[in-house]
């Protein structure tokens, strides 16, 4: 039994693997791209949900700019050499940041389809799925990696490689999900 046990999980590495790269070769051939996109954060303990949309534009490999339609002139830059962050005109930069470094690199990553990257980067424990029309990736990091973050799940669409959904579970339970259309 232990054997049975043994080979289902080296295979299902071996599909995990598979599939993410298959779902990074798909998405390099999309080296720019600009679309709709909405981002909520959900917050259970205090029955609280923001929402907000926006024109989403990515260029490979470190362009990612997320411009909110409400409030008008909020945005969030990640480029080569910042990381930028305007919410009701005040403007943070975390471009010095430990910890919003690594979430810098992980959207990156995640847009860019590199699902391999992050899994090692983070040491994270990776688990693929299969629903509809994408790939669902849920990647749980190994403690003291990825600060902050409990879990990230990544959904591509299984024809373009095309990342269409990305929730961050926050260690307290928060999530915010990012849904690009």
């Amino acid at each position: 039994m232990a054997l049975t046990a043994l080979i289902t999980l080296s295979s299902y590495a071996a599909d995990t693997d598979a599939i993410a790269a298959a779902v990074q070769a798909k998405h390099s051939a999309n080296e720019t791209f600009s679309c709709a996109f909405t981002e909520v954060k959900t917050m259970p303990k205090l029955k609280k949900e923001e929402k907000q949309e926006g024109t989403l534009t990515y260029t490979a490999p470190e362009y990612l700019r997320m411009d909110y339609t409400e409030p008008k002139g909020d945005y969030m830059l990640i480029s080569a050499t910042e990381y930028l962050l305007v919410k009701k005109g005040m403007k943070q930069n975390f471009s010095k940041s430990p910890r919003m470094l690594s979430l810098k690199q992980m959207l990156l990553q995640s847009f860019a389809g590199k699902v391999s990257e992050i899994i090692q980067q983070n040491e994270a424990a990776a688990e693929c799925k299969e629903d509809g029309n994408n790939y669902v990736f849920e990647l749980t990091p190994a403690k003291g990696k990825a600060q902050g973050l409990k879990q990230l799940t990544l959904k591509y669409d299984k024809k373009s490689g095309q990342l269409t959904s990305l929730t961050m579970t926050e260690m307290n339970g928060n999530y915010t999900t990012y849904t690009v259309k």
